[in-house]
């Protein structure tokens, strides 16, 4: 038998088909030879199979992506404290300590709003002797601690004033602290508002 044109080839192969594969293998391979038996009816088919992007390069850079948002948005500084009020007079007790006259007499540590009737008793009784002394009392504060160390002796009174703002840029609750000379010293009062009381310090230094 002489050649046959490839066409016609390709038509008797489409038609009838490699006996030898599955049906599976069969029509995958008709498939695939539809665009050259048929014409360019399927070139949209092939155009298809040669343009469209490959999957596992865009997979990966989806997951690259949904990774690095997921580092930026997990934060990675420490647990914030909130430290008690408890654990906040070990800390300005344990600070004003450096700031006591050697040999002293303690006239009490005044939490806001405490009486300081034993406190005054106490500084008028030191200075009367000559003797120095300190009282530390609490002072009301808006977003922190503050507290006034008020010492002296019969002829000098000074007070140190601490407070707790911005501790968290230090790493751990701490004060600043500053002295002020005083002229005398007050006892706080309690100013009664609408839907609670305002408390000053129990005694506060009257500056010079």
């Amino acid at each position: 038998m002489p050649p046959q044109p490839f066409a016609a080839w390709v038509q008797l192969r489409y038609a009838v088909g490699d006996f030898h594969r599955s049906a599976f293998d069969q029509a995958l391979h008709n498939w695939s030879l539809e665009p050259i038996a048929c014409g360019s009816g399927s070139a949209s088919t092939l155009d298809f199979m040669f343009t469209a992007p490959p999957l596992m390069p865009i997979s990966l850079t989806l997951c690259s992506i949904g990774f690095v948002i997921c580092l930026a948005l997990v934060d990675t500084r420490p647990p914030r404290l909130h430290p008690t009020q408890d654990y906040w007079r070990q800390v300005i007790e344990s600070t004003a300590e450096m700031h006591l006259p050697k040999e002293s007499v303690s006239c009490g540590v005044l939490h806001l709003g405490a009486e300081a009737e034993s406190a005054v008793h106490c500084i008028a009784q030191a200075q009367r002797k000559g003797i120095a002394f300190w009282v530390l009392s609490q002072a009301p504060g808006i977003d922190s601690q503050v507290w006034t160390l008020l010492k002296g002796n019969k002829d000098d009174l000074t007070a140190v004033e601490f407070d707790s703002y911005d501790w968290e840029t230090r790493g751990k609750p701490s004060f600043t602290s500053y002295a002020v000379r005083c002229k005398s010293y007050e006892v706080g009062r309690v100013q009664r508002r609408e839907n609670y009381d305002f408390h000053d310090a129990a005694i506060s230094c009257v500056r010079a």
